[in-house]
């Protein structure tokens, strides 16, 4: 894929979660936005077996509803794009 994204959905409707990632990518050049603020309410079903595998779950289902970039992390600071 070579499409160029300016904006990252962060896959999570956990508020400090969503705090965590923005503050990690604040110095890139994306508009960083929640599910809330991209206007997305929905519930992705986290069926995998492991944290990664939700993760990636997550933040596929992101991008195939929107287009867009998604961002997920796991507890374990682990990131999903």
């Amino acid at each position: 894929m070579n499409e160029i994204f300016n904006r990252i959905i962060i896959a999570s409707n956990n508020s400090h979660k969503v705090d965590e990632i923005k503050e990690i990518l604040k110095d890139f050049p994306y508009e960083v936005v929640s599910l809330k603020e991209a206007g997305i309410d929905v519930e992705v079903e986290e069926n995998g077996k492991t944290f990664i595998e939700n993760a990636r779950i997550k933040a596929n289902a992101i991008v195939k509803l929107t287009g867009e970039a998604a961002w997920q992390m796991t507890q374990d600071l682990k990131f999903m794009l």
